[in-house]
């Protein structure tokens, strides 16, 4: 069982370690970090699996509403 998530640094080596214990009740700074750095879909799911299983559905579905905009904006970048 993995015990954090690691965030690539956008144009960088380096990564942002996020113990899967300590998540915020919240999802929006999460949210910033994943959107400034750019994250693929997959850590977005991740993340929002993570939330599924430790914090409220409600942040979880905060994850998922914008993962879906990711999702669209990736296949259909014209839309807003």
């Amino acid at each position: 069982m993995d015990t954090h998530i690691f965030i690539p640094v956008a144009g960088s080596d380096e990564v942002v370690a996020v113990p899967l214990a300590e998540l915020p009740a919240e999802a929006e700074d999460l949210l910033d970090i994943l959107k400034a750095e750019e994250a693929p879909l997959s850590l977005w799911l991740d993340f929002a699996r993570a939330y599924l299983a430790e914090v409220s559905a409600r942040s979880t579905c905060a994850l998922q509403q914008c993962t879906r905009q990711l999702f669209v904006l990736q296949k259909h970048p014209t839309r807003i």
